[in-house]
């Protein structure tokens, strides 16, 4: 009983809602564009500043996505943000009213020949795009001078707002395929269709790949790549972007031709595109979406097994000897770890390794950032290192040396256990603070060196010039 009326209860709360939309939305649609999309942006604004979660989200997307930006900056894109959005809306709506003419005369399309030579080359398009500006605008305006643009799309909570939707869409040309509805996608490039989709948002949902964005791994959409390698369509980036007086939609070739295991290279310059065009115009993306909330739990290796990120190319195999228990090999690599949507660690090396298997990279002229909670960030240099991604530890060797707070450690051998919060070593260790050096064997200390104890000290509190150590005593023991 309580389950019929709880559902009772939601379609009348959906039709109530409806009751409300459906009238706007007309009145919108009446108005001239610029000022439907001025009412939109007020409306937006409206919106912004009732929505106190929403804001403080989009603040902190663009500061995670931004280190440099202040908090005023942050403020500020954000409430163009929310200003952007509302125009969107209330400028689709006007728009959605002129004639398939004058949307073509408004908003021009700049590379237009790629769909015209895959047409005549019988093969389908899969046009990558991203919520940017009005990205419902660039479907209509390539949708009037394309035959055959479909648009991938989630259906809306209320189905009857769904189908207002679709409706806006098709008065130019554009058909709307859900999500699930894989054989009509199969079916629509099969017969030479163009497909738009919308790649720049996280899901548990879809396979995805972890993609460099704005610095971090992210858990990316792989799937339209892949149905691009399985029908032979041409992949092509899309934005509309601002142009004096207006707007206009650029389309840019990917890949004329996507052969098996280029799905996460692929997508790595489709998200590089596109944060240049966010970056250029940060207000017009959706800060709402946190789209570092979905992170494989292998992320951070990935990222530079795909090369997808910091310059990662692959290495001949015969470069340097390779560790045991391996099975990839790199050059140039730079990965994070990322813990709760906080990176934990960020490891550079010039050359890796990676076991899938027992879950480990390993790297030589490695150097590491490590920023536990609520504790100073540090930096390590070593010889070679190897990060264990489930156990969260780092075990560095060769000439280590660790920095923070004014702080110098150095060993031959040290561990960094992320879970623990400590920095553990069983050989020679020296400390370096201000003028004061410590040497001995044998360390325990917080991983910015705020507190640290020295198992065995030889020498404490010394002035350097006091202080002259051999270059042997860095050097591991022999077994």
């Amino acid at each position: 009983m309580r389950g019929r009326l709880r559902h009772a209860w939601k379609v009348a709360l959906r039709a109530g809602i409806y009751c409300v939309i459906r009238p706007t939305a007309e009145g919108l649609r009446r108005l001239p564009v610029p000022v439907a999309r001025g009412v939109g942006a007020a409306v937006g604004a409206a919106g912004g500043a009732i929505a106190f979660g929403a804001a403080r989200q989009a603040r902190a997307n663009l500061r995670r996505a931004m280190p440099d930006l202040d908090a005023a900056g942050a403020a500020r894109i954000a409430a163009a943000h929310f200003r952007h959005l509302g125009s969107v809306l209330g400028e689709w709506l006007a728009v959605s009213r002129l004639t398939r003419d004058a949307l073509a005369a408004s908003v021009p399309v700049e590379g237009l020949d790629l769909l015209e030579r895959a047409r005549r080359e019988g093969r389908g398009v899969i046009v990558l795009t991203g919520h940017l500006g009005n990205w419902e605008i660039a479907a209509a305006a390539v949708g009037v001078r394309t035959p055959q643009l479909g648009v991938v799309a989630r259906d809306l909570y209320d189905p009857h707002l769904s189908r207002f939707a679709d409706r806006l869409r098709a008065r130019f040309g554009v058909e709307t395929f859900d999500t699930n509805d894989a054989r009509g996608l199969l079916r629509h490039l099969n017969r030479g269709g163009v497909l738009g989709v919308l790649v720049d948002q996280s899901s548990r949902r879809v396979a995805s790949l972890p993609v460099a964005w704005f610095g971090s791994p992210v858990a990316t959409p792989v799937g339209p790549v892949k149905l691009a390698e399985r029908t032979g369509a041409m992949l092509v980036s899309g934005f509309i972007v601002p142009r004096v007086g207006g707007s206009a939609v650029v389309l840019e070739l990917l890949a004329d031709a996507v052969g098996p295991g280029e799905e996460g290279a692929l997508m790595a310059r489709f998200n590089a595109r596109l944060e240049e065009r966010i970056r250029a115009h940060p207000e017009r993306w959706v800060w709402l979406h946190d789209r570092w909330k979905v992170v494989p739990a292998l992320a951070a290796v990935l990222l530079g097994l795909a090369g997808c990120g910091g310059g990662t190319t692959p290495a001949p195999a015969a470069a340097s000897p390779v560790p045991q228990g391996s099975d990839s090999h790199m050059r140039g690599v730079h990965v994070r770890q990322v813990v709760q949507g906080r990176v934990e660690v960020e490891i550079w090396a010039e050359e890796a390794w990676h076991s899938r298997a027992a879950d480990w990279v390993g790297g030589r002229r490695v150097r590491a950032r490590y920023a536990p909670e609520h504790r100073h960030p540090a930096v390590l240099t070593s010889t070679t290192a190897r990060y264990d991604v489930q156990d969260r530890s780092l075990l560095a060797t060769g000439a280590v040396r660790v920095e923070s707070q004014g702080a110098i450690l150095e060993t031959s051998e040290l561990t960094y256990d992320a879970r623990q919060e400590r920095l553990t070593s069983s050989r020679f260790v020296r400390v370096t603070r201000g003028d004061n050096v410590m040497t001995g064997t044998g360390l325990e200390a917080d991983p910015d060196l705020g507190n640290l104890r020295v198992s065995e000290p030889s020498i404490d509190a010394r002035s350097p010039g006091e202080f002259k150590p051999l270059v042997e005593d860095l050097v591991p023991p022999r077994n």
